[in-house]
């Protein structure tokens, strides 16, 4: 199984990136950033295996990382089979992209270091090696502004509508002097994340925070140990700590922040938790003056005083966004009616207007009226609606 871990499943693993990468258009950028990760890797890996030889390694070690590689491959020849024409396919299977490229940077920043760690192989001079290699990698996964893993404040969307009044009332009570925690709670697709982006860049907030705004994307996978890690990182002057416990993680995270940031104001956003999450949340809770923590949800978290439920678009705001994708021209090629029932189908989710926007841009009448007629048969959610899109089963 050592054999297969540097040898045949990395191996397969990089020739599909390649191949697919040649054959689909659609996921270019995604396929090249991954491989340029692999390539980053594999001298990594490469010696691991070698002190695996040396110091008879725990074989399933060997198999969990021989594991990934295989469902890397999967995973990328997938893109094969999605067709041109459905884009909200090509958009799952971009986000599955990434999430296997961030977690497989996952295991090599905690699994594999705290391994290293915890076995005493770290006082040898080929561990020294591996952590000028592992170096490298941060450095240039760091360098990436594309890469979403980290705690860098991301960008805004070039076109927003809608949320003007709603940032305004968030940061109103992100500022209030009461509370730790603020939740910005909504469905899927309502546009929490891009809120949370806005006041991040908001100048009133840069104002009070500065650089000390560390925005970590959670999503169904939490590490917390790793979550710590990438904040702690974000600060260039920081190496890729090792933690030996959970606990550890927040005492160092606390000393990081009192240390290297304190006595400025602190802003922590914990971006796409899940339902179940309190617990998580809570360890990040820190006796630190001035120190926030803004957390967006699919869910409601009761036991947080402070909650902004972010509403749909109205229907003006909705019409404005979908035609600024459906007529990038500024030019309404079908009847008005479709285009009001297609809207009203998207429910007000900037997500749904955005794609389904997309989708029809330049499209024929008669793949208007299909859209409309299909979205509007029975009362099925926004994400039955999303799912069923064109007829296709969407997950990869």
């Amino acid at each position: 199984m050592a054999e297969l871990l540097g040898g045949v499943a990395f191996d397969l693993l990089m020739k599909a990136v390649s191949d697919v990468a040649l054959t689909v258009a659609s996921f270019r950028s995604e396929l090249n950033h991954l491989k340029a990760t692999l390539t980053s890797i594999k001298p990594f890996v490469e010696d691991i295996e070698e002190l695996n030889k040396v110091l008879n390694y725990r074989q399933e070690g060997a198999e969990t990382l021989n594991n990934r590689f295989e469902q890397g491959e999967k995973l990328v020849r997938k893109c094969l089979k999605i067709k041109w024409w459905n884009p909200i396919q090509k958009y799952l299977c971009a986000k599955k992209l990434k999430e296997f490229e961030s977690s497989l940077l996952w295991y090599f920043q905690i699994n594999v270091q705290a391994e290293l760690a915890r076995d005493g192989k770290n006082i040898s001079v080929g561990v020294n090696s591996l952590q000028e290699k592992m170096d490298k990698v941060i450095s240039i996964q760091n360098n990436d502004s594309g890469f979403s893993g980290w705690c860098g404040v991301p960008g805004v969307p070039d076109f927003v509508v809608g949320l003007d009044v709603q940032l305004q009332e968030l940061k109103a009570m992100l500022l209030r002097d009461v509370g730790q925690i603020v939740v910005l709670s909504a469905p899927e697709g309502y546009g929490k994340t891009t809120l949370a982006k806005l006041l991040c860049n908001d100048d009133e907030i840069k104002g009070i925070y500065g650089n000390n705004i560390f925005f970590q994307t959670v999503s169904n996978i939490a590490n917390l140990q790793l979550m710590v890690q990438k904040v702690i990182q974000s600060n260039k002057n920081q190496k890729a700590p090792v933690f030996q416990s959970d606990e550890d993680a927040i005492y160092q995270l606390e000393q990081f922040f009192q240390q290297q940031i304190g006595p400025a104001p602190i802003l922590l956003v914990l971006d796409d938790m899940w339902s179940g999450s309190e617990s998580l949340i809570d360890q990040f809770l820190l006796p630190i003056r001035g120190y926030k923590i803004l957390v967006t949800s699919r869910f409601d978290f009761p036991q947080f005083d402070w909650t902004y439920k972010l509403n749909m678009l109205n229907h003006q705001d909705a019409m404005t966004l979908f035609q600024h994708y459906a007529f990038k021209d500024g030019i309404c090629t079908v009847q008005k009616h479709l285009v009001e029932e297609v809207v009203r189908g998207c429910s007000g989710s900037p997500l749904a207007l955005t794609v389904v926007g997309k989708s029809l841009y330049r499209q024929p009448e008669v793949k208007w009226i299909s859209t409309a007629q299909n979205w509007s048969q029975g009362q099925s959610t926004l994400e039955e609606k999303m799912a069923s899109y064109n007829g296709q089963n969407l997950l990869p």
